[in-house]
């Protein structure tokens, strides 16, 4: 397989990723009954597919292509791996929606990371404390359209998890 090829395929998915996410958050506030009658049984599921997308793509390029992840990755992995055993637990168990806001805030703990992982990479006034010189949180293995990262490929799926997890919760009408 080549990387490139993978590099590019993620990062469609990123950018369609991160739009479908405002768009149910934009439809969630038009109509919230609409978005529950027509999508509703399917957030939950969709945000375990994208959790556990991003982690096989994150072990596939640490794994496979080798490129090793700085301390702001691994972060993010913590949350993201995170987000895809419970909701894959959650499907096993017969769409346990009662993980919504678990996942939910794991994701949107996730995008604060990405956020301070994309000010690293593309500014020159911020630099994490968390990195170190041997892999340096600022180096780019990914640059798709200009502005396609890794950090930003985590961003796009957080985004999605987040906002299909609380309009799911949302809908659920369990506000506990």
């Amino acid at each position: 397989m080549d990387i490139e090829v993978l590099d590019r395929f993620f990062a469609a998915l990123t950018v369609a990723g991160g739009v479908a996410g405002i768009g149910l958050v934009v439809w969630a506030l038009v109509d919230l009954r609409g978005l529950g009658r027509s999508v509703g049984p399917l957030l939950l599921p969709l945000a375990t597919l994208v959790a556990t997308g991003a982690t096989v793509g994150s072990l596939i390029y640490s794994e496979v292509f080798e490129r090793i992840p700085c301390a702001l990755c691994w972060y993010q992995r913590i949350f993201m791996y995170s987000a895809a055993v419970i909701g894959i637990l959650a499907l096993i168990r017969r769409r346990d929606r009662g993980v919504l806001p678990y996942m939910g805030t794991l994701a949107t703990v996730g995008a604060a990371i990405s956020v301070v992982h994309i000010l690293d990479q593309n500014t020159r006034w911020f630099e994490s404390p968390v990195c170190r010189a041997d892999v340096p949180c600022s180096a780019k293995y990914v640059d798709v359209l200009g502005f396609v990262s890794i950090p930003v490929m985590a961003l796009g799926s957080f985004i999605l998890i987040a906002a299909a997890c609380f309009i799911a919760h949302r809908l659920t009408g369990d506000e506990t």
